[in-house]
């Protein structure tokens, strides 16, 4: 009885604290060099530049850099991108894959805020979700790809992060 006591004690303070969401959309054209190692593994040189919006009116652009690795089924990555919205503000996200896909194609990341100015300076250190997908790829021979691709994400945040965010004013 403690068990579920606590547990659901856990939940409901969980979604107290934790009850507004940041969605992003993200579009981007991508560059890729690979690597193949051997039949299952490979290692890929991996940059993207474009532009995001979130559902609170914010947009912007960014530009990423990073790796990816690829052995059998598992897909390894660490992606940092800058990115600077329309009121200068900037951020840094720092991307790993956490499914069995190719970065390049499709698949699921978790991101951090890693550092930030104005607004982005209240999600320093939020965890949260994305999901690639592509468009179209090129192959541009030896090795070499270039790639159109969607991006949507949504970071879990307290409501009163969100106000702080959504409300933000330059000093």
């Amino acid at each position: 009885m403690r068990v579920i006591t606590l547990s659901f004690l856990i939940t409901l303070i969980s979604n107290l604290v934790i009850s507004a969401v940041i969605k992003w959309e993200a579009f981007a054209i991508s560059k890729s060099k690979t690597y193949n190692l051997s039949e299952n593994r490979m290692y890929i040189g991996y940059s993207n530049e474009g532009i995001f919006t979130t559902d609170m009116g914010v947009r912007g652009e960014g530009e990423c850099q990073g790796i990816v690795e690829i052995s059998g089924k598992k897909t390894v990555s660490n992606v940092m991108c800058k990115y600077k919205d329309q009121d200068g503000d900037i951020f840094f996200g720092h991307f790993k894959a956490i499914s069995e896909s190719d970065i390049n194609t499709q698949g699921t990341q978790s991101f951090s805020i890693e550092e930030g100015t104005g607004k982005w300076k209240e999600l320093v250190g939020e965890k949260c979700i994305g999901a690639t997908s592509s468009i179209s790829t090129k192959d541009l021979g030896e090795g070499n790809f270039k790639g159109k691709l969607m991006w949507a994400g949504k970071c879990n945040i307290s409501d009163a992060t969100f106000e702080r965010v959504k409300n933000y004013k330059k000093p």
